[in-house]
């Protein structure tokens, strides 16, 4: 008998309590992997027990979803995005060292448990984008393994401790009101594609020139002037001349 290794119980409008257990017979076990429950607007309860095979959850746009619990499974993706969360889902800290991807964004939260880093310490992928983080950086240790960063969309102020994210590749800040670069953000070796437009920028270190794996970086709609962009671009492209750097 041939199983599908992936389960999809998308857009049922009525289904309100959705509870998956006991995958563990050989038959399943090692080809369930894939699960998808989104744009469910009257599931309230959801419920993951004994699913070890699985790797990929998708519970996005579940706007009523308040009650989940995950018991014996180690997803590496997990996308939460748009369920009106004002909360964090403290049930995905039992994904622990499997969890790779989250996806959290346009939701409504404003702050990460303590434990978020140390918990998640293998995440790769965290997409916060259009939440309600204010200030500061939302994370306040550092995450070793992360590659992918997008905070655009939010209320942030401050990139003060950027720098302990050594392994990104990728960090976006569209959309926040940030006003500066610090300059520790030259400890990103790895850092091959910045995004911070619409932001309150007046300019950005000259020191980034050393951040030579850089292949693109967006400033535009800030508060550079035109002298100030001319200078900058002119810096980069002297030192890293394969830079996109775009800033109109």
């Amino acid at each position: 008998m041939r199983i599908s290794n992936s389960l999809d119980l998308s857009k049922n409008d009525q289904l309100s309590v959705v509870i998956i257990r006991n995958f563990t017979q050989e038959v399943y076990a090692s080809t369930f992997r894939i699960l998808t429950l989104k744009s469910l607007p009257s599931l309230q309860v959801f419920m993951l027990e004994d699913i070890p095979a699985l790797r990929s959850l998708d519970l996005s746009l579940n706007p009523s979803l308040t009650d989940i619990t995950f018991n014996n499974v180690n997803v590496t993706s997990l996308d939460m995005s748009q369920c009106q969360l004002y909360e964090f889902p403290m049930e995905i800290l039992k994904f622990g060292s499997s969890l790779e991807k989250l996806d959290l964004s346009r939701n409504q939260l404003s702050s990460l448990p303590d434990i978020f880093s140390s918990t998640l310490y293998a995440l790769k992928v965290l997409y916060l984008n259009g939440n309600q983080f204010y200030g500061h950086l939302p994370i306040t240790k550092s995450l070793f393994n992360l590659e992918e960063l997008n905070l655009m969309n939010n209320q942030l102020t401050s990139l003060n401790g950027i720098h302990k994210y050594r392994a990104l590749l990728q960090l976006t800040l569209d959309n926040n009101n940030i006003q500066e670069i610090p300059i520790d953000i030259i400890k990103l070796q790895e850092l091959r594609t910045l995004t911070i437009k619409f932001n309150q920028l007046e300019t950005i270190p000259y020191r980034m020139v050393n951040l030579r794996k850089l292949v693109y970086i967006d400033i535009a709609n800030n508060n550079i002037t035109e002298y100030e962009k001319a200078l900058i671009k002119s810096e980069f492209k002297l030192v890293v001349p394969a830079l996109r750097f775009v800033s109109l």
